[in-house]
């Protein structure tokens, strides 16, 4: 990434805040015509579970609200 060699790449989100901390001239396009890539990880609905549907969608619910993406793109950068 810090070559120059790299004309586009997919990182994880700190890493554009991280290289410019140091200096290193990089941009982040968080809005592409494509739409924005997301990941998410660690949670599982198990069938006959504790908790029920409700629960995991009051989970992604919360997830998907815009206070939600707001902390993560200014706390995780």
């Amino acid at each position: 990434m810090t070559s120059g060699e790299v004309v586009v790449s997919w990182v994880w989100n700190e890493t554009p805040t991280n290289l410019q901390a140091e200096n290193i001239p990089i941009e982040a396009n968080r809005a592409t015509k494509e739409g924005s890539s997301t990941w998410f990880s660690g949670h599982v609905n198990l069938k006959n579970g504790p908790g029920g549907e409700d629960r995991m969608y009051g989970f992604l619910n919360a997830w998907a609200e815009p206070a939600s993406a707001e902390y993560i793109v200014n706390e995780w950068g």
